[in-house]
């Protein structure tokens, strides 16, 4: 992180409910809300703090050679967060809670021994700024870039998470065939959630593909002016995140409906399609400018939370279950459940401000650093293990390892982990099936590609047209 103020923008940072259930030494009054409102609040906390949580090691190389002690992050004097979603109201809502969840921070920082004052400061100079985008609607996007053009003079972070699904119940019969004869997998990486197919934008799109994927695609080419500006006023890069699943998966997937319009998973199609356009862009980036490109690509995913995305899926009381079932695995010891939304960002939140010495390239040569009861696994071991959820997963490690040896970069994603009582840290898997979908990413950011200029020549006639009406061409 430099010491230049980030300007960082979160798709569908609007959402959170005021479920309160107990109160946590950690984060305060615990609640549940969207993944986009729980990283917009843990970025708040973070960086009011002098010394970031989120920024000290949780990798280590292997062969230790003591430099990564060496880095100091500055200390973060202000930030201009930028929350893209499509309604006013709840964005106002959501920007009046995250303040008031910082007020709270702050007195707590201000009541500790030897308080230098820094939380105030970060508050007095805190932006907290709404555009409206509407990602089903592809116009709005260029729209929402104009608007960042035309007010902020770089983009130091775009962190990719607004998505959707075509859900409309639950396949019981499934979901009791999965519970009994894989229970830990049934509660997460499901296959009973019924979805249905053949929804198409106005645009002629996909809904959810253009939703999850194809904005997301748009915003960040039509923003790379303002990323690429990022880098030049301070010598970093700036950080694409986009925001996967441990719902990915490959099966979902198919080479002649790559908008998901045919598919009855087009949400973990969606998924997977990020896990592929996230790592060739992150290729291509080092293939075309070495290893300092101006813009880094990064996938992250909040591992199982409770949020607001399939709760009207279930009744309500089977809606409470289902948390208290989160809970109880969790206990038995699945990493994979931090379950609030604020412990489910700590992935997002680590690579976003965490400096790039300590986020870990290859699967070989990083071990964890011990900040919660979980083992102190090398990142190869963490990965077989959350890998071992899937049935090719093991087989997508190895291969991966190979290609590593081979100098290739392996496709990692991170995620959020807990313990058994909700310590966070980050946690580190392989794209499944990359060896035999390389291609299949190279296709698909062509693809997007092709419509993102399609689109943006389209957009240029449109504002052409609309000054031209206004009287100013």
């Amino acid at each position: 992180m430099s010491s230049l103020r980030p300007i960082i923008v979160v798709t569908g940072a609007n959402r959170y409910d005021l479920l309160i259930l107990h109160k946590s030494s950690t984060e305060g009054w615990v609640f549940f809300s969207g993944i986009g409102f729980g990283i917009c609040h843990r970025l708040l906390i973070q960086l009011s703090q002098l010394s970031p949580p989120d920024t000290r090691p949780q990798f280590r190389p292997i062969q230790e050679d003591g430099q990564a002690e060496e880095i100091k992050v500055p200390p973060c004097d202000g930030l201009t967060l930028i929350l893209a979603c499509r309604s006013e109201q709840r964005a106002m809502e959501a920007r009046k809670r995250l303040l008031a969840l910082l007020d709270d921070q702050v007195d707590n920082e201000r009541s500790k021994p030897g308080y230098t004052g820094h939380a105030e400061v970060f508050r007095d100079n805190l932006k907290i700024d709404f555009h409206p985008i509407d990602m089903s609607v592809v116009s709005s996007v260029f729209q929402f870039g104009d608007r960042l053009s035309e007010n902020y003079p770089y983009i130091s972070h775009l962190i990719c998470n607004a998505g959707c699904g075509a859900f409309n119940g639950i396949n019981w019969l499934i979901a009791m065939k999965q519970f009994f004869a894989q229970p830990l997998v049934s509660v997460t990486v499901t296959e009973y959630k019924r979805q249905v197919s053949g929804r198409m934008s106005d645009d002629g799109l996909g809904y959810v593909w253009q939703c999850n994927v194809f904005s997301h695609y748009v915003l960040y080419r039509y923003t790379q002016p303002l990323l690429d500006a990022y880098k030049k006023a301070s010598a970093q890069p700036a950080r694409v995140l986009w925001t996967s699943s441990l719902e990915s998966t490959p099966r979902a997937y198919s080479h002649d409906d790559w908008q998901l319009i045919k598919s009855d998973k087009s949400y973990e199609g969606t998924k997977y399609e990020i896990d592929m356009i996230s790592h060739n862009l992150a290729l291509r980036a080092v293939k075309q400018e070495g290893d300092s490109p101006t813009i880094r690509h990064f996938t992250v995913h909040p591992g199982i939370a409770e949020s607001n995305m399939v709760k009207d899926l279930v009744w309500a009381f089977l809606d409470i279950l289902k948390l208290i079932v989160f809970y109880i695995v969790r206990f038995c010891g699945s990493p994979h459940h931090p379950i609030t939304a604020y412990n489910a960002a700590v992935s997002a939140t680590y690579v976003s401000l965490a400096p790039l010495a300590f986020i870990p390239t290859t699967l070989s040569s990083w071990k964890h650093v011990k900040v919660t009861s979980l083992p102190s696994s090398t990142v190869l071991e963490d990965s077989l293990i959350t890998n071992s959820l899937y049935a090719n997963g093991i087989d997508s490690v190895t291969k991966a390892q190979s290609a590593e040896q081979q100098g290739v970069p392996p496709p990692l994603k991170f995620g959020a982990q807990t313990d058994k009582s909700g310590r966070q840290r980050v946690g580190v898997m392989t794209v499944l099936e990359w060896e035999e979908h390389e291609k299949e990413a190279e296709f698909l950011v062509e693809k997007c590609e092709s419509l993102y200029q399609t689109f943006f020549k389209l957009n240029a006639v449109e504002k052409k047209r609309a000054l031209s009406s206004n009287g100013k061409a």
